[in-house]
């Protein structure tokens, strides 16, 4: 299970109570008990995701969260690089 918020969810004032159902919890996990949760991070913390899916053993948001750093920094690197000594 991936996430990814990409609204400008400040805008409507009721926008809490609109993805209320949407929210991700550990309920998700009777049917599907061996999935794992994404998420590239920042997360809403009760908000989008409960903190009990966010900081349990489910979770692989803080790894994701990693591997983005790293591939920002390479991306920044090449970036870098003129283009003539390119590889």
């Amino acid at each position: 299970m991936a996430v990814q918020t990409i609204a400008d969810i400040e805008a409507d004032p009721h926008w809490r109570e609109a993805f209320a159902p949407f929210q991700v919890h550990s309920g998700l996990w009777k049917h599907s008990p061996d999935a794992l949760f994404m998420h590239d991070l920042p997360a809403h913390r009760g908000q989008e995701v409960t903190a009990d899916v966010l900081d349990g053993p489910v979770s692989i948001a803080f790894q994701q969260a990693r591997h983005k750093l790293h591939s920002a920094m390479a991306v920044l690197e090449w970036c870098r690089v003129p283009v003539g000594a390119r590889a």
